[in-house]
């Protein structure tokens, strides 16, 4: 059994090791053909994506804190610091779960109960940052394909990023595979993913402190609805 695990790991090492040689592979031929305007694409797509993230946090869980909740919004960042900091080091939803409950419970002062529930299945189920990034994903390689979106497929875009987004493993740079099934749904080659993976990093570093923020507040709320209704939003 010992044996078995070592080479496993020893496999994974080569495959991580061997990754961004492939990935240079696949990117570099339609680089070649669309030239350097594609790096300046996948620079201003990046941008987009941050702004998207920002926006999302600003005109929806801070609204929803402040006045669903009855949170103040400055001790809900100051108290996931730690549970955002995980997030953001290791891109993995899943690694910040210990520290999400923690913070979950004993800054912001959710139930046992609810933190337990909410937490570990918002990190399989419930995902915007990466819901976000897909959609924006999507619609940038049908540009860059020269695929139309029609209205109707639009919908099934919608649709598409919205059954994908359930399926994303809480690990690193899953948002980007599980992506395949809607590109092909929409006639956008799967190929095109290697441009995805070869810039993710930055994307998935804030689109998992976004998943967090998420997962967070969501049990932030329904505590609060169950238990305090009406507390004060400029009460701690």
């Amino acid at each position: 059994a010992e044996d078995m695990s070592e080479a496993l790991i020893k496999l994974v090492w080569w495959v991580l090791y061997m990754a961004p040689i492939g990935i240079f592979g696949l990117i570099a031929p339609a680089t070649a053909l669309l030239g350097w305007g594609l790096i300046q694409s996948l620079g201003i797509f990046i941008v987009c994506v941050l702004v998207g993230l920002l926006l999302l946090i600003g005109l929806v869980f801070v609204p929803i804190l402040f006045f669903v909740a009855k949170m103040k919004p400055s001790r809900f960042f100051k108290g996931t610091m730690g549970a955002v900091s995980v997030a953001f080091s290791t891109t993995s939803t899943a690694a910040a779960i210990p520290v999400s409950l923690e913070e979950t419970t004993k800054n912001l002062g959710v139930s046992d109960t609810v933190a337990d529930l909410l937490i570990p299945l918002g990190a399989s189920m419930y995902r915007p940052g990466s819901a976000l990034f897909q959609g924006a994903a999507i619609v940038f390689l049908a540009h860059i394909y020269n695929v139309p979106i029609a209205m109707g497929t639009a919908g099934a875009v919608i649709l598409a990023t919205f059954l994908v987004s359930l399926t994303v493993a809480p690990v690193p740079s899953s948002s980007v595979v599980t992506m395949a099934p809607a590109l092909d749904a929409i006639g956008v080659p799967v190929a095109g993913l290697a441009f995805m993976l070869g810039v993710d990093r930055i994307p998935d570093m804030m689109r998992t402190c976004v998943n967090v923020l998420g997962q967070i507040s969501a049990a932030v709320l329904i505590d609060r609805k169950n238990t305090n209704p009406t507390k004060d939003p400029n009460s701690n």
